[in-house]
């Protein structure tokens, strides 16, 4: 499954997403601001990526204090397919 969002003539690849994903992978909740500014994503971008994430349960996200978290079952997923 191959999974590209487009917005403005860019896109994200699964490698964009990955990074995200390990940003999250501490469990932790992080401030959609912060991974903007880590990713070098616009408001736009980091939103879109987030609503993603979001609709297939990856995460969770705080949508009043702007953060998101990583849903642990994704989390332990992540961390068991790391180790083989």
């Amino acid at each position: 499954m191959c999974i590209t969002l487009f917005w403005a003539g860019r896109e994200t690849t699964p490698k964009k997403l990955a990074e995200i994903l390990e940003i999250l992978n501490d469990g932790q909740w992080h401030l959609l601001a912060e991974i903007r500014k880590k990713m070098k994503l616009t408001d736009s971008q980091i939103k879109q990526i987030a609503d993603f994430l979001r609709e297939y349960s990856f995460v969770t996200l705080d949508d009043v204090g702007h953060k998101v978290k990583i849903n642990e079952d994704v989390r332990k997923f992540l961390s068991q397919s790391a180790i083989q």
